[in-house]
């Protein structure tokens, strides 16, 4: 019995462990980073996740961060669409997302991109940050 319970202990919690942090996306990051933005200078509104193929689910994004209604992602043909937003504006970008990189230099020239860690290997993500412009009204 001890050795069953001592490999089946070993499997679940260590082996088992090991393979989901791996193959599962951050999107508790993604969320959490969202949240933070949210909280200090931006909006729900104003925070996008840049779809890429087989990458993280933008809906899991939503629920980290505080909001489980609502999927966060906008592909990069879309990003046209918040060229006029003149409030502050968040977007986390796939590392290999290139045209979505592109996109967003291209139509937030004053963008700041930070790429974010992941102590796994494979799983950071870009944040582009891009400041809202001051009405003069």
């Amino acid at each position: 019995f001890m050795v069953a319970a001592g490999s089946n202990y070993r499997i679940t919690f260590e082996e088992y462990a090991e393979q989901l942090e791996r193959s599962a996306w951050n999107t508790g990051d993604a969320g959490r980073t969202i949240k933070g933005y949210v909280e200090s200078i931006g909006s729900y509104d104003t925070a996008h996740v840049v779809a890429f193929p087989y990458w993280m689910d933008t809906r899991l994004v939503g629920i980290h961060a505080g909001q489980p209604t609502r999927d966060y992602a906008i592909w990069p043909d879309e990003l046209d669409q918040l060229a006029d937003e003149t409030r502050n504006q968040l977007f986390i970008v796939n590392p290999n997302d290139e045209e979505g990189i592109e996109r967003l230099h291209a139509l937030f020239p004053s963008g700041i991109t930070k790429i974010w860690r992941s102590p796994v290997e494979g799983h950071d993500f870009i944040i582009y940050f891009v400041p809202g412009q001051a009405s003069l009204d």
